[in-house]
Formats: structure tokens, C-alpha cells, sequence
């Protein structure tokens, strides 16, 4: 992918990397049965859903973002594809990582090809106004926390602020979970920046009737405008 470049901008070409790479094995949900083939077979990989995945990274990398930070990183297949992809296009861009726990399956050859800054063990707390050019929230899925991550970094993001899970409706129980925190960002955010989902679930077993399961949801900061 490094070597790729501005190539990867190319939705069709991002796919195939992905597809490649492979997304976790780790936990497996019949909500992505139809793409059992893109299962990896180890500890890393995306955790979501890829069309989704790589279209809020080519929407991202629109406004040509320096830096990013992740909230929740697991295993790191999220950080590492998502970092191989900013870093061809921008040799120089930074990518960090903020988790409770150091869960990373990451060896000290990949850490040295892609150099991770890693804030593990950390909450959002621990970096609180912090401007990032991305940030991208998937830690704890109670509601309390998806609020806390977005106050604590995702409003002070100078580009992007992402949400994954906006449509889990698995995590109401806890408090509402991003499912209803992105909701309500609506009735305020979306009068002064463009709110974006992408939602690709496909309705069936292990999704809902209604097709609502995991999503991206985006914040774009970068066309914030004074509020109307």
C-alpha cells in the first residue's frame, strides 16, 4: 500500500487492498456473511464493515488530513490499514492510538515500517482538547462514553470526526450507546457541519429487518460554516 500512493484513492483498487488484508477473524457476525471471503485468519483486521471502512476513509482523505487519532484500537488492524493508507498519500502524517488496554498484535517490524504513536493505557480523558486533524471514535459503546470520547476530542477535530456504530442498536441497553448520541448530534451539529452516514448493512440474520447495524458516521469540520 505504501507504494501504491494517490492510487489508492481509487475505491476499486482500496477494496482489493482490503480484501487482501482481510478483516478480523477474531470474532466472526452473520451480519457479514457476504463477505466470509474476506475473513482474515489471524488476530488483525478491520472490525467493520469494509465498504463502509474504506468509504469514510476516501471521504476523509478529501480534506487532506496530517494526523488522526483512534479511540479503541483492539488488536490494530483498524490503525494499521488506516495509517498504510494516509501514509501513501502523505509520507509525514501521524497516526495515534488511544486505548485502556495494549491489545495490539503488532510486530516491532511493522511498528518500525509504520510507527504508531500509541497513548495505551488511555481514555480520551488523558488527551482532552487535543486538536487532531481526524478523529475517529470507536471505544466504549455506552452512551456515556461515545459522549465523553466526542467532547473530550471528536469536537475539537480540525477536519473529521468519526463514529463507528451509529447503528448498533445492540448497545441501546448501555444508555443508548453511539446509536443514540450521533441522533442527537443531528438536531445541533448538522446546523454547522456536514453530517454524513454510511450505512451498508445488508437486512437479514444477525443485522435486523431493518438493516441497521454497525455504520460510519461522519462529521465533516472542514466545511464547518457559522450555525443557522
Amino acid at each position: 500500500m505504501l507504494t501504491d500512493g494517490e492510487a489508492l484513492l481509487n475505491r476499486g483498487l482500496l477494496l482489493r487492498r482490503l480484501k487482501e488484508f482481510g478483516i478480523s477473524g477474531t470474532s466472526w457476525w452473520k451480519g457479514l456473511d457476504h463477505f466470509a471471503d474476506w475473513r482474515n485468519t489471524n488476530l488483525l483486521g478491520p472490525q467493520q464493515i469494509p465498504t463502509e471502512f474504506v468509504d469514510y476513509l476516501l471521504y476523509t482523505a478529501s480534506t487532506k488530513p496530517k494526523n488522526a487519532i483512534e479511540i479503541g484500537v483492539s488488536f490494530g488492524g483498524t490503525a494499521l490499514f488506516s495509517f498504510a493508507f494516509f501514509k501513501a498519500l502523505d509520507p509525514d502524517f501521524e497516526y495515534h492510538c488511544v486505548d485502556i488496554d495494549n491489545s495490539l498484535k503488532l510486530s516491532k517490524k511493522i511498528l518500525k515500517m509504520l510507527p504508531l504513536s500509541l497513548h495505551i493505557p488511555n481514555t480520551s480523558d488523558d488527551l482532552a482538547g487535543t486538536v487532531f486533524d481526524v478523529v475517529f471514535i470507536d471505544g466504549n459503546h455506552s452512551y456515556s462514553w461515545a459522549k465523553r470520547d466526542y467532547e473530550n476530542l471528536g469536537k475539537h477535530a480540525a477536519k473529521i470526526c468519526a463514529f463507528h456504530d451509529i447503528n448498533a442498536k445492540e448497545y441501546i441497553p448501555e444508555g443508548g450507546g453511539a446509536f443514540k448520541f450521533w441522533r442527537e448530534l443531528r438536531a445541533t451539529v448538522a446546523r454547522e457541519a456536514p453530517m454524513i452516514d454510511f450505512s451498508h448493512a445488508v437486512p437479514g440474520p444477525g443485522v435486523s429487518s431493518d438493516g441497521l447495524w454497525m455504520g460510519i458516521g461522519i462529521v465533516d469540520f472542514s466545511r464547518k460554516h457559522e450555525a443557522v
